[in-house]
């Protein structure tokens, strides 16, 4: 095994470029004696179990190790110290719990694809204080924490205003519970992914405040309200929202975000009782024409309660298509249908004809 390891390391196709490839040897531990001017180390489909103290220290040049889908539990806190390592990606391994280590020129973190159930978004970034990209999607979360460790609020803040982080996706896990105010105050942060969980409240100002989210998605949850964003109010742009329990739409949950171009919410509860009841609502979205497709479909539903809704929401002759099938592109809302808004395979056939 030693002779291979030394053989895969200086044969001469990895020595000009300085990216070494030793995936799929079968290899149980990193390699000791990796030459320090490597730039790209993949040590995918491995066998390696643990990253031991120093493993990857002393790189001056290295940017990226790739150790997806090997059998890793453990990471030493010391792993990567004394290196420039930018991007590591622990993709597909059998982390249970999260493997919190210290590297203060890491990027981006990849540790999707385990079995890690707990995380503590303050201990990491004090550990890794650069990181922009951070994912730990399709894991076991069930709660997100800020602070396990219990340190001083002032001092939770300030490792909070000094984050740089802008992406980050815990979607696919089974989180139900965050902790309140847990994003408030990364003011970098501009994208959020918290899709396919088990949130049952609404996230909205009251976890995010004092952010620059742009995107926000969160699809596939429990959530039966929209949730109270004026505080994102001037940088979302986008809010996905479809595969909840929303029964609820409110004016001012709109009204408040004068930015949103993209709002799904698509496959929700779409009777809607507290507007069907209500005499009072005042929806207003003229002069704001639709790309229309089956985002929108619920919007148009054919039954007579909703027919009122939207005489209510537009004008009945004002455009409502501004993008989507050519044939829409002129067509006033009071003569839009929800089958050709988003017509299925027997319908299409009849519209192409």
């Amino acid at each position: 095994m030693e002779l291979l390891i030394w053989v895969l390391l200086f044969s001469s196709p990895w020595q000009p470029s300085h990216c070494l490839d030793l995936s799929y040897n079968n290899l149980a531990f990193v390699p000791p004696n990796i030459p320090r001017n490597e730039t790209d180390i993949n040590l995918s489909h491995n066998l390696i179990t643990t990253i031991g103290a120093g493993n990857f220290s002393g790189f001056n040049d290295l940017k990226k190790i790739d150790m997806r889908t090997n059998s890793l539990t453990s990471i030493d806190t010391k792993a990567f110290i004394n290196s420039t390592i930018k991007e590591i990606c622990l993709d597909d391994n059998k982390f249970e719990e999260f493997p919190y280590f210290e590297q203060r020129t890491l990027n981006n973190l990849q540790a999707s694809f385990n079995d890690i159930m707990n995380f503590d978004l303050f201990w990491f970034l004090t550990n890794n204080p650069y990181v922009t990209n951070l994912e730990i999607r399709e894991n076991r979360l069930q709660s997100v924490h800020v602070n396990q460790s219990y340190e001083s609020a002032s001092l939770v803040d300030s490792i909070k205003s000094q984050a740089i982080l802008v992406y980050l996706h815990m979607g696919g896990n089974q989180i139900n519970y965050l902790e309140p105010g847990i994003f408030n105050g990364f003011k970098k942060l501009t994208y959020l992914i918290l899709s396919n969980n088990l949130l049952n409240i609404s996230i909205g100002c009251d976890y995010i405040n004092d952010t620059n989210i742009s995107s926000y998605t969160l699809s596939e949850n429990q959530i039966t309200s929209i949730p109270d964003l004026h505080c994102v109010a001037q940088t979302l742009r986008e809010l996905i929202l479809r595969d909840n329990r929303i029964s609820v739409l409110s004016s001012t949950s709109i009204e408040q975000l004068p930015y949103l171009e993209d709002l799904d919410l698509s496959r929700n509860v779409y009777h809607l009782p507290a507007w069907t009841q209500s005499s009072s609502l005042s929806l207003k979205l003229s002069g704001n024409p639709l790309k229309c497709d089956c985002r929108w479909e619920w919007l148009f539903s054919p039954s007579e309660a909703w027919r009122e809704i939207r005489e209510r929401m537009v004008p009945a002759e004002e455009v409502a298509c501004l993008g989507g099938p050519h044939f829409l592109s002129l067509m006033p809302w009071a003569n839009l249908t929800q089958s050709e808004i988003c017509p299925r395979n027997d319908n299409l056939k009849r519209l192409s004809s």
